[in-house]
């Protein structure tokens, strides 16, 4: 069986969209022979993109969390240095500091935006462990490990995208052989940007960060 994506298979639709139009364009499609196919994902496969997706949504809503806080602050004259480890360390000072002017009102506000940033890096640094363990049991994702550059999350994400087990040796060879080939760029970009030349459904580099 193979499945392919509507986004290749539009382009032979020649009329309507109906049925029968459907049929004809994906027999044309199927018919080509540079024609890419998705690559069908085992149980576990789709356990660890679901992960990789969770992982990356929650991350979203943290960065989304900070920048509510820094613009909250500011309106109070209170600016935190770039970057989210500066911001965890200001808060407590903001939160202890009397002669900042913060009203006790906006105090508690602040501490349940404080609390609420830290219940989402912990939902990351769980996900992230559980990645890991998935990463430390898969021997595929072992092998791409040797590749340098490509750690944990970048080699679990590689390997929800290789398919099932039928195609999996062949597509983790070239992989493999392309990653080494490629070594002056980052592990992460090019392993991103190999995936995506294949075909494979291949995870944003946020996702792998």
């Amino acid at each position: 069986m193979s499945v392919y994506t509507a986004q290749f298979v539009k382009p032979y639709v020649k009329s309507n969209k109906n049925d029968r139009a459907d049929a004809e364009a994906i027999c044309e499609a199927m018919s080509r022979p540079g024609m890419r196919f998705v690559a069908i994902k085992s149980i576990s496969q789709q356990d660890g993109q679901a992960a990789h997706r969770i992982r990356e949504t929650v991350i979203g809503h943290r960065t989304a969390k900070a920048n509510q806080i820094r613009g909250l602050v500011g309106e109070y004259g209170l600016i935190a240095p770039v970057g989210i480890q500066q911001l965890r360390r200001a808060l407590p000072r903001w939160l202890e500091d009397a002669e900042n002017e913060l009203t006790d009102e906006f105090r508690a506000l602040l501490s349940d935006l404080a609390e609420d940033l830290r219940r989402l890096d912990d939902r990351i640094v769980g996900l992230t462990k559980w990645i890991g363990e998935c990463v430390r049991k898969d021997p595929v994702a072992q092998r791409l490990m040797q590749v340098r550059g490509i750690g944990p999350l970048t080699a679990s994400a590689l390997c929800g995208a290789l398919g099932d087990e039928a195609s999996r040796g062949e597509l983790e060879h070239e992989l493999l052989r392309d990653l080494r080939v490629e070594g002056e760029v980052e592990g992460v970009e090019r392993a991103v940007c190999i995936a995506e030349a294949r075909g494979l459904d291949a995870p944003s580099k946020q996702a792998i960060l």
